[in-house]
């Protein structure tokens, strides 16, 4: 995702694009070059699971989670406890 950086003196955030190059090297000899910036923006989720548990007992599921790219990637998991903790 892009960062967001403070501007100079003022508490307002702006992304700072990444910046990147693609290089072509053609037949004939010559090259093309492109110079690339854009901003990625956070992914969405593709849902939420509710689970319940009893307190006390031992309770596995099953998360899925497709991988777009054929490579190894890490993912970050979340959860939130609703209601009084007693």
């Amino acid at each position: 995702m892009t960062k967001k950086e403070k501007k100079d003196g003022t508490d307002a955030e702006e992304e700072m694009p990444h910046l990147g190059s693609l290089f072509f090297p053609l037949p004939n000899g010559t090259a093309l070059l492109y110079n690339l910036k854009g901003i990625a923006t956070a992914p969405q989720a593709e849902g939420t699971i509710q689970e319940s548990v009893q307190a006390r007992k031992q309770k596995n599921f099953v998360v899925n989670v497709r991988n777009w790219a054929k490579t190894t990637q890490r993912f970050e998991a979340s959860w939130k406890v609703e209601g009084t903790a007693d």
